[in-house]
């Protein structure tokens, strides 16, 4: 304060901003003090709008049901080699499920689609970070490496 009232700019302002500073002290002793709680007070008895926009979707997906339809697996031959696929559906179930290693994962897929239906699209995606969609439903559930895994449905 002592360089302020000399006309000075202090040094703790001065090794802050190089160059030229102008400080300048105001004075406002003839001004009536107003506590902080009174200012408080003032800005609460504005009155409060609610919300009065538009909400916005974030996905593409028109429509969903959460239901699950209890309906039988695909059909496996114990005589060839089976496998346990779990598949997370988008209700946040889990099914397991077992399938020849020779079924096509389109059999995968149709099953999938009964169970937990949606209006539109869905792909199944491989667990893993990041999860990998599967491309070719053709492809048997050896050749797309899907023996012991995890399948999502993800919803388009």
């Amino acid at each position: 304060m002592k360089d302020l009232k000399e006309g000075h700019v202090p040094k703790e302002i001065r090794k802050n901003f190089k160059g030229k500073t102008d400080v300048a002290v105001a004075n406002y002793l003839d001004e009536e003090y107003e506590a902080e709680e009174k200012k408080e007070d003032k800005k609460a008895e504005k009155k409060v709008q609610a919300f009065a926009g538009k909400g916005v979707a974030l996905s593409s997906v028109k429509s969903i049901t959460m239901e699950v339809n209890e309906i039988p697996p695909p059909k496996v031959d114990k005589k060839k080699e089976v496998t346990k696929v779990n598949v997370r559906l988008h209700t946040g179930k889990t099914i397991n499920i077992e399938v020849n290693v020779d079924m096509k994962v389109r059999v995968i897929y149709d099953y999938v689609a009964k169970v937990a239906p949606v209006k539109g699209i869905f792909n199944l995606m491989e667990s893993g970070f990041p999860p990998k969609k599967i491309e070719n439903l053709s492809q048997t559930v050896g050749q797309a490496g899907l023996k012991s895994s995890t399948i999502i449905q993800k919803l388009t």
